[in-house]
Order: structure tokens, then sequence, then C-alpha cells
């Protein structure tokens, strides 16, 4: 079993801070690349159209997991207590109540939301048939097939709270290599456009969550598998999770809402399709490779 690193808690600040930092930072450039690609391919491909639906169903995907993020939050906190503590029993006991959160969360709030929600949600934004075409595969997609990367999330976070930082980046680098490439390989070879980006987003992170959940069984991280299995909740370890966790995710959950209100607002212009482009194009990324040659047209405002 890797042992608590000792460095952390009895080294040098700066040292020690630094340490952590540097693969976190790297980590984030990996995840924020996997969008990058994507978003370039669809601008490229697909032109306007995918890119304003592959812009709506990016901010509506926020939007249903920034409570999750905040339960991540809160569970980071208690793993990092933990880990001060060196306590791997309660530890491993917390990520193992937060990964049966993930599954009920998945089952009763995420799949309802992209089957029955989604596409009144995609009219609720404005936006135009065209889009709808593009955005509702997208959406529905990444919502009932998001389990691997939202417990990849969930590992990672955990590995990172616990002090263990250089494997999530290496992790993470797997994971984008592997969504870079399928990115590729469906939206450029095969066609599949949109549709094409949602599945490197939900394939990409398997194979670095079944290398995650392999090391935790063997025995090889801090986090242990937990001695009894069982599907009960413990809504204590919950409790504690969520009182923490809730307060950064209402601050989340407005700004992602700020996003969609601005996605609408723009969808309900007389050229509600290009203005949903350019905000994809200059919001998610400050802007599109230079060889991208299908550009979204800019909107033409009347005098």
């Amino acid at each position: 079993m890797l042992q608590f690193d000792e460095e952390l808690v009895s080294g040098n600040v700066r040292r020690s801070v630094w340490k952590l930092t540097w693969p976190f930072v790297c980590t984030q450039i990996a995840r924020g690349l996997n969008v990058f690609v994507a978003q370039s391919l669809v601008g490229h491909c697909v032109g306007k159209e995918g890119l304003a639906a592959f812009g709506v169903g990016m901010q509506l995907f926020f939007l249903t997991i920034t409570l999750y993020i905040a339960l991540l939050q809160g569970m980071a906190i208690h793993v990092a207590r933990y880990t001060g503590r060196q306590d791997s029993e309660a530890l491993s006991r917390l990520v193992y109540e937060t990964f049966k959160v993930t599954l009920l969360i998945l089952v009763v709030f995420l799949l309802p939301l992209g089957y029955f929600v989604a596409p009144r949600a995609l009219i609720w934004l404005n936006t135009a048939p065209e889009v709808r075409e593009h955005a509702l595969p997208f959406l529905r997609t990444i919502l009932l097939g998001g389990a691997p990367l939202l417990l990849l999330l969930l590992v990672n976070r955990a590995f990172q709270a616990s002090g263990d930082v250089r494997t999530p980046l290496v992790l993470g680098i797997i994971s984008t290599v592997c969504n870079i490439s399928l990115s590729v390989l469906l939206i450029v070879r095969f066609d599949y456009g949109v549709l094409g980006a949602a599945w490197g987003f939900i394939a990409g992170p398997v194979p670095s969550l079944c290398i995650a959940l392999a090391l935790i069984h063997r025995g090889k991280m801090v986090i242990r598998p937990p001695r009894r299995h069982t599907l009960r909740l413990d809504l204590s370890v919950l409790k504690s999770v969520t009182r923490i966790g809730l307060p950064s995710g209402f601050m989340s959950l407005f700004m992602s809402l700020v996003g969609v209100i601005v996605m609408a607002t723009l969808g309900s212009l007389e050229e509600g399709v290009s203005a949903q482009a350019a905000y994809t194009a200059g919001y998610i990324t400050p802007r599109l490779p230079i060889w991208t040659r299908r550009r979204p047209e800019p909107m033409r405002l009347k005098q």
C-alpha cells in the first residue's frame, strides 16, 4: 500500500505547496485540452450549427453536475482531514460512500434528465431546430453515459486530497490522449459530428478509471477497498459531506445558470445560431485553431 507522504505535513511549507500544485495545474490543462480539441473539430467539420449545439450541450451538462462537483469538494475536505490524521480506514470508507452516492445520482438524477428533460431544456434555451438536431443526441449521450467521467472525477479528487497528485496527472494524460484520439476518429474519420465529441467524453476516461480502480483493488494506494461491500448508504457520512460541499455548490450553480441564461438570450436573437456559436468559440476556449476552415458566420445586426 502507498504510504502517507510525511513531507506534506512536516516538511517545508513552500516545497509542500509546490509539490501539490504543479501536477494539479497540469491535470487541469489536460482536462481543458479535451474540450478545446473537440470544439475545434466540431467547428471545422460541422460548422456553426454544430458549434452552437456543442456550446448549448456543454452549458447544460455543467449545470446538471454542479452540485455533484460540490459533493466532491466536501468529500475532498474530509479526505484531507483524515490524511492529516493518517486514518486510512476512515478515508477509504468516506470515498466508498461517495462512490455509492455517485451511482445513485446517475440513476435517479442524470438518467431521467438525459432522457425526459433534455428536449424541453433545449427549447427553453431558444435553440433553432438545426441546432437541436445536433444538441439533443450530444446531451443525451453525455448524461446517460456519463458514469466513467463522473467516477474518474471522484477518484482523482480523492487521490489529490490524500496528497497523491501525480497519479491523477498520469490518469488525466491517459484520458486526454484517449479522448482526443476518439474525437479525431469519430468526428473527422467517421463524420459523427457533435455526437462523436460526446462519445469521446464518455469513453475517453474508461481506461484511466479502470487503472485507478485496479490500483485501489490491489492495495497500491492510500485508499483501500472496502472490507464489507454493502449498498446501504451511510447517511451520517452523506450529511457531513453535503454540509461542507453545498455552500460552495450554490455559488457554482449560480454561475452556471448565468451561462445558460446568456445562451438562451443569444438564441432569441434573429441570428441566434451564429450568436450561440460565437459565444461557444469565445467562452469555452479563447479561439479556434488557425487551421479551422469553416468558421461561424458573423452576426449581422439591423441598423
